[in-house]
This record gives C-alpha cells, structure tokens and sequence, in this order.
C-alpha cells in the first residue's frame, strides 16, 4: 500500500475500483513490497492528486491492490482519505473514466464500483 502525507483527522474515506484497461498485469504487481508495484501505484497516486488538486486540503491516497480479470483486465483499487466529505469525489473520477485516461493510463467503467466507507 502507497501512501501520501498522514492526515491528523480523517473525516471521510472513499474507496474505488478502476478498471486500468492499458495497465499490462504482472505478477509483480500482486506484491505490495515489489519496485512495479510501488512504481506504478506512484504514478496513479500522482495522476490522482492531480484530478483532485480542486479539493482543499491535504488527502492521502492509497493504491491497496491490483487484481486482473480475465474478461476486462487489470483492476486497481484505491483509497482517498480527505478532512472533510467530498460529494463531488464520484463525479470527478466517474468523468475521468468517461474521458477515457487517468493520467497516461487508458481507463474504463467495466468493473468500476464506488463506496463512501466514512462520510457522506
């Protein structure tokens, strides 16, 4: 698991699933201590914090696992810790998707969830 600057208080945690259709799965990416993981969970974390740079405040975003599926390729879920609860959070990452790139990476909805695990 990737993480950026700790938060003190965290009052809302977000977790989604992203289908990264351009991302090629290894086995490297299944071990969270492996150079591929932490590489590429840093880009997704930086392209992230990029597409959320219109929130205030500090967020800690996390890569918690890959998983492939045969059918729709390589999944990744993430975790966004903010102070305080972001309604426009799904709307942002659900444009993303639409416009068909997170960062360099080639995304789609297949295999897409969303949850609000605290916050509203």
């Amino acid at each position: 698991m990737l993480l950026i600057p700790s938060l003190v208080s965290i009052f809302a945690i977000y977790r989604f699933t992203i289908n990264f259709t351009g991302l090629p799965y290894s086995n490297s990416l299944r071990q969270s201590s492996s150079a591929k993981f932490r590489e590429t969970s840093q880009e997704i974390v930086n392209s992230l914090q990029t597409l959320f740079s219109s929130f205030p405040g500090e967020r800690n975003i996390s890569v918690l696992n890959y998983r492939y599926q045969k059918v729709i390729g390589t999944l990744v879920t993430i975790e966004v810790k903010l102070r305080k609860a972001e309604p426009k959070l799904e709307e942002i990452i659900k444009r993303a998707i639409k416009s068909g790139y997170i960062g360099r990476y080639a995304v789609g909805f297949n295999g897409f969830e969303y949850q609000t695990l605290r916050g509203h």
